[in-house]
């Protein structure tokens, strides 16, 4: 018997095998049942994303997080001697006032308040914070920025005619996730907006600035060198409550 036929032989009997098991009662229900479940699922309305932590552990997941946290990749870098944060905590707008009046006494190159004013509080307590966004002429405050269709725009701040450097606080990125981009300018008008981080460099290394600026990238990457929680502390901290009362390094 020539090959070709044996095959076909045995192909036409498998066949006859596997349509007689589709026409079986059982197959056809079992069949019928998966799609009828199927049709309901789809109709109730029910959202399944919620109840998927899979999937919502892994939608900001990036490799760099374990190279970064897992296998101690910035272990080595050292503290950062040029930055200094101060915990501004629940103060009011006068002990804020007075928290920067503070900080200006130990004469640091360029102080950035990530602290976005709308309106009017107690007018008291807005003039001691107008009072000291006067005196210090090295402070870069935040603004709000919005975007619409056409343009970004920036929201009115209650003390902008006091506070001239300014940059925007916008990030890219959703709510729920790391922030791994930013934009070191926006077109405002005919003119570019700097984030505030932006202008906080341009106070501290016009040359780097110039560098950033340079670029003409609407988007830059963050690099997460350095790291601040309970084991580690790769930046300098210190409360308000300790900066007030001078419990702190001068040489910080």
């Amino acid at each position: 018997m020539a090959l070709h036929k044996h095959i076909a032989q045995h192909t036409k009997r498998y066949v006859s095998h596997v349509t007689k098991y589709l026409y079986e009662r059982d197959t056809l229900f079992a069949t019928i049942t998966v799609f009828i479940f199927l049709i309901l699922l789809g109709m109730i309305p029910i959202n399944f994303y919620v109840l998927n932590p899979m999937k919502i552990a892994l939608k900001d997941f990036d490799f760099n997080d374990i190279a970064y946290a897992k296998l101690e990749k910035t272990a080595d870098v050292p503290l950062d001697k040029r930055i200094v944060v101060v915990n501004t905590g629940h103060l009011d707008r006068a002990e804020i006032g007075f928290l920067i009046e503070k900080v200006s006494s130990y004469n640091p190159k360029v102080i950035g308040l990530d602290i976005f004013f709308a309106g009017t509080r107690e007018p008291d307590k807005d003039s001691i914070l107008r009072e000291a966004f006067k005196k210090t002429k090295n402070l870069v405050g935040v603004s709000v920025g919005a975007w619409d269709e056409h343009e970004f725009t920036i929201e009115k701040n209650n003390f902008d005619d006091v506070i001239a450097k300014r940059g925007y606080a916008n990030l890219i990125g959703e709510e729920i996730g790391t922030i791994r981009y930013y934009s070191p300018f926006e077109k405002v008008g005919h003119d570019k907006y700097p984030q505030i981080t932006t202008a906080i460099i341009k106070e501290f290394d016009h040359g780097a600035y110039e560098k950033l600026e340079k670029r003409h990238k609407e988007q830059e990457f963050i690099n997460y060198k350095r790291r601040v929680n309970s084991e580690v502390r790769q930046y300098q901290i210190i409360e308000s409550e300790d900066m007030m009362t001078d419990n702190i390094d001068s040489n910080l």
